[in-house]
């Protein structure tokens, strides 16, 4: 039982899916939570009421009492003192909006945005805690940072595999304390505060963020409102019933359990310590160390010698049946090694998944902030075919929005602008497997948007762009020097979207490109001219846009678009390229 809001909120997501059922759910009261007097530390009064609205409103069916909680047909009253109580709002004020639209990076005066959801007094915000048995906690140091960023992009975190729960408790668990609170699904009073008393330990944990900086190993102080934190599992904290800050024991990883109903869109197999016998390690190091170089086939038919885990050992034969066989990949790498160097584990990635695999809808976006997970697609898409593509779908996401007819022009053109930068020789050389040589510059149906292959950890090294380089801040550059750019209705504005379509640049860019003091030579393709003269693109603060530089241009076009206009159009812009990238993967698999 829970006020009616709580309880509408909850049935919502009821049969989300649409299925043609006739969905139901029992709402159960105590009689104690009931009574006259009754008073529940987290909604007060309000379950009381609320029950007595139900019960009005209630039809009789047999010895049943029923609701309809459908939209069209809900007739509860919703009376103040049956809903849950509210907080006082504070007012979003003008700085506080002008703070929050700067996210790159993010301000060290950054208000605190809990604070205006669910008010002052109030704590909740949370974390989402994933347990993975293949993580080992001795590796929570900074040497395996770009290994779990690999592991964790290649078998991303989803959402059925995690928990969520209030920041403060996971710190406490974190830091040993044994503390407990109350846990509700509206905010409650929450304290902040450390755990009473020196802690005996802080375990690290591994905030995923994507392959960005920010996904790290990190103390449970620097867990933040909102974090996505992967812990080992041998931390414990969970039991057979859910959330146990007292268990010890080790965690069930669900990572399997949870992508099965996507494995005929995406496959992956797992064989390391942690999720194999403890005594089979040095055995599957061996067997590893023998094979290393081998086709992923003959990789897997020697583990299939092993005496593994049931469940791997039948996700290893469904390999058989991968969507396609010459893109499965092979990573020996994102488990370390042991002492005498034999790897400690693979992840075998079918990235179209397999034939008799479930091909539920992914939950997991196809292009994101970091450039690996943004341009590895499974399959190679040409920078011409994915600017066609995205340019296509940005007006008719555009159209939908109800935008003007010069601002769908706008959005339409950055769609096809956005990743010319990609074609800068070193980038394409990262794409086509760190190849140092790159393609000819009159190969322009060689010109990749996105790898058709994983890319080993030296491919960007030896591709030598400079660290944190970001392609879109030289689209900017190059988009100015296409024909179609004449086109634009505001030249500002399209800019600007190009510029920030991965979240960077809102206002700053996290790298320097020596290049630009240097003329440069492109491939031929999407209008790009033959040769780049030397030049500041906005990652500096020599950059010149119609006398302004890439922070100017941003103040501009918030005082033109205001903060909310223009994050909509970025949005667009956005959606606009994770879709593209998705109608891709789809016409090929």
């Amino acid at each position: 039982m829970a006020p009616l809001d709580t309880l509408r909120q909850r049935l919502g997501r009821l049969n989300r899916a649409g299925r043609t059922i006739a969905p139901y759910a029992a709402i159960v009261a105590m009689k104690e939570d009931v009574s006259p007097n009754a008073k529940d530390p987290i909604y007060g009064q309000a379950i009381r009421h609320a029950w007595a609205r139900l019960k009005e409103a209630a039809t009789k069916a047999g010895r049943e009492l029923l609701v309809d909680f459908g939209l069209a047909t809900f007739a509860v009253r919703l009376s103040e003192e049956a809903l849950s109580p509210k907080p006082v709002a504070p007012v979003l004020m003008p700085a506080h909006v002008d703070l929050l639209s700067q996210t790159s990076p993010i301000p060290a005066a950054d208000p605190e945005i809990a604070c205006f959801l669910h008010g002052p007094e109030r704590q909740p915000d949370s974390v989402a805690v994933v347990w993975r048995a293949d993580i080992d906690p001795r590796d929570a140091d900074e040497d395996s940072v770009e290994r779990i960023r690999r592991l964790l992009t290649l078998v991303p975190p989803r959402a059925a595999e995690a928990l969520e729960m209030p920041i403060s408790m996971v710190r406490a668990w974190l830091s040993g304390s044994k503390s407990t609170a109350l846990l509700a699904d509206v905010p409650s009073d929450v304290s902040e505060a450390e755990p009473e008393g020196l802690p005996r330990e802080r375990r690290r944990v591994f905030r995923w963020k994507g392959q960005d900086a920010l996904s790290r190993w990190i103390r449970p102080e620097e867990i933040r409102p909102g974090d996505t934190i992967v812990v080992p599992a041998s931390y414990g904290g969970v039991d057979e019933f859910g959330w146990n800050i007292r268990s010890t024991a080790g965690v069930p990883d669900v990572a399997r359990h949870a992508a099965l109903p996507f494995a005929g869109r995406r496959f992956f197999v797992r064989v390391a310590p942690g999720l194999i016998p403890h005594e089979m390690n040095n055995r599957l190091a061996e067997t590893l160390a023998n094979v290393e170089s081998q086709p992923w086939q003959d990789v897997r038919d020697a583990l299939l010698d092993l005496h593994l885990p049931a469940d791997v050992h039948d996700d290893l034969l469904a390999l058989s049946e991968a969507t396609r066989p010459s893109r499965v990949i092979t990573d020996m790498h994102v488990y370390g090694e042991t002492d005498q160097g034999f790897p400690r584990g693979v992840l075998f990635l079918s990235p179209f998944g397999i034939r008799s695999g479930e091909t539920k809808q992914e939950g997991i976006s196809s292009s994101t902030e970091d450039d690996i997970s943004g341009s590895l697609l499974g399959l190679p898409v040409t920078l011409a075919q994915h600017s066609e593509d995205v340019e296509h779908r940005a007006e008719q996401f555009a159209k939908a929005a109800g935008l003007s007819a010069d601002r769908v022009h706008d959005l339409k053109l950055a769609g096809y602008l956005h990743d010319l930068g990609k074609a800068d020789p070193r980038f394409q050389a990262w794409l086509h497997y760190g190849d140092p040589l790159g393609i000819a510059f009159d190969a322009s149906p060689n010109v990749l948007a996105k790898s058709g292959r994983s890319l080993p950890r030296s491919a960007r090294a030896n591709s030598l762009l400079p660290e944190n380089w970001r392609h879109e801040a030289f689209s900017v550059r190059l988009a100015t020097s296409v024909p179609r750019f004449a086109e634009a209705k505001d030249p500002d504005l399209v800019l600007w979207l190009v510029g920030v379509h991965h979240g960077y640049g809102r206002p700053f860019f996290p790298h320097a490109d020596p290049l630009d003091r240097a003329d440069r030579q492109l491939p031929a393709v999407c209008g790009l001219p033959a040769n780049v003269p030397a030049g500041r693109g906005p990652q500096s603060f020599g950059f010149d846009w119609r006398g302004h530089d890439w922070p100017k241009l941003f103040e501009r076009l918030r005082a033109r678009y205001g903060a909310w206009g223009l994050a909509h159009m970025e949005a667009i812009l956005r959606l606009a390229d994770h879709r593209a990238s998705e109608d891709a993967k789809e016409s090929r698999t």
